[in-house]
């Protein structure tokens, strides 16, 4: 009887080994798939929460950024604590905003977002119910993760090198060169070829000309008074616009360059946020009035793209994909590149 009742011990001691085993295996490969679980769900929503910010830019609701965050976040396997699902409200998830240099402005939940926020670091974290473990006296487990996302603001693009003046124009985001980073987008000038679908989306404010155009303030096919008529216009060539003190919406786009040479130019991109594209592998956009202010992204994907002026505000872009050399030349002593929120890239930082 004594040696049956050791037997009966060892026997439920060996139990109690097996079903840890067996907890260990299974309860711990639950584990690490709830916390990839958990992962994925920070990062959608950190990355959807700081879009969001992008492109309210500075009227922002916070009920509608993080519906939106807390969206992907359970579309991505995070449990809410509140249904109805996909609102405003979700107690697994909780973060606080970042300004442009990561400086913590106020945590989520306030009833606003902070003005200047530019990024979010979002933690997930729930419980879930354990199959075997249970039996050990661990009914339940908890997984946590965080994610970090923030706007990146770029001024200039180059694939090669950039010259600044110096004083160098105040820039409001970065300088990316020599290929450390992908274009935070990019343009297709057969889009905008007749027949393409930008020229298409624009319907009758498509305007097609062939050769190497000049455009000066007294041509009417061109200017109404002081005001370049809106529209994308399309240069089978190039375009040169000898004009000053003018103004206009519009989208210019030409097979090899497009020039502005006349002084205080005012214009606003007609094709959303595309103000100027050159094709041609040399200089395919030329800023050289003085005094433009401009808005929208200039763009030479093949060629380079240079802005020689005292003075002068961009709020848009410079992008240039040159083969070599210097692609971007910015001397704008007295200048600004401003980019726009809403042509940023967003990336998680962590």
């Amino acid at each position: 009887g004594e040696r049956r009742g050791q037997t009966l011990v060892l026997v439920g001691l060996m139990l109690v080994g097996m079903l840890g085993v067996v907890a260990l295996a299974i309860d711990g490969g639950n584990l690490y798939v709830e916390r990839r679980r958990a992962q994925n769900a920070a990062d959608a929503a950190a990355l959807e929460g700081t879009f969001q910010l992008m492109l309210c830019a500075s009227a922002c609701s916070e009920a509608a950024v993080r519906t939106a965050l807390n969206t992907l976040a359970e579309d991505n396997g995070l449990p809410d604590t509140t249904p109805p699902a996909h609102d405003a409200v979700n107690n697994n998830l909780s973060g606080t905003y970042l300004n442009i240099n990561g400086v913590t402005l106020g945590a989520m939940g306030g009833g606003s977002v902070p003005a200047g926020a530019t990024g979010l670091v979002l933690t997930t974290t729930h419980s879930f119910t354990t199959y075997f473990a249970g039996l050990l006296g661990f009914p339940t487990l908890s997984v946590g993760s965080s994610a970090v996302a923030q706007r990146q603001l770029v001024a200039i693009w180059s694939a090669h090198d950039v010259s600044l003046s110096s004083p160098a124009p105040t820039l409001g985001g970065t300088v990316v060169t020599q290929g450390a980073a992908a274009a935070p987008f990019s343009y297709t000038i057969a889009d905008y070829r007749p027949g393409g679908v930008k020229a298409v989306a624009a319907g009758i404010y498509y305007f097609q000309r062939s050769g190497a155009i000049v455009i000066n303030c007294s041509d009417t096919t061109y200017f109404s008074g002081s005001t370049m008529y809106p529209g994308l216009y399309y240069f089978s060539n190039s375009v040169t616009i000898q004009c000053s003190n003018f103004n206009g919406q519009v989208t210019l786009v030409a097979e090899t360059s497009v020039t502005l040479s006349g002084s205080n130019a005012t214009l606003t991109s007609f094709s959303g946020d595309l103000l100027m594209l050159g094709g041609g592998t040399s200089q395919a956009v030329s800023i050289t009035g003085d005094n433009p202010a401009l808005t929208g992204n200039l763009d030479a994907p093949a060629g380079t793209l240079n802005w020689t002026t005292t003075s002068g505000s961009l709020t848009g872009t410079l992008l240039s994909g040159c083969g070599s050399g210097v692609c971007v030349t910015a001397q704008v002593p007295s200048g600004t590149i401003m980019p726009t929120p809403k042509s940023a890239s967003v990336v998680l930082v962590k």
